[in-house]
């Protein structure tokens, strides 16, 4: 399923498959020429900061929206 299937939208929640405990929030998004979109990421209860791919946090093999 490609990201462009299943919009993805600032706020959205995400779990990694297997880490249920920890919730990612979508908080931005980084699209630069030449380069596939990607979602800035806010890990729920920490200060940490991920940047994904939008075609990888859409894959429900690794990642699921909650």
């Amino acid at each position: 399923m490609s990201w462009r299937q299943t919009p993805v939208a600032v706020g959205d929640r995400f779990i990694r498959t297997g880490q249920p405990h920890r919730v990612m929030v979508v908080v931005a998004f980084d699209q630069r020429a030449g380069l596939p979109p990607h979602a800035r990421l806010n890990v729920e209860d920490s200060s940490e900061e991920l940047i994904l791919g939008l075609s990888a946090l859409t894959d429900t093999t690794l990642y699921r929206r909650v």
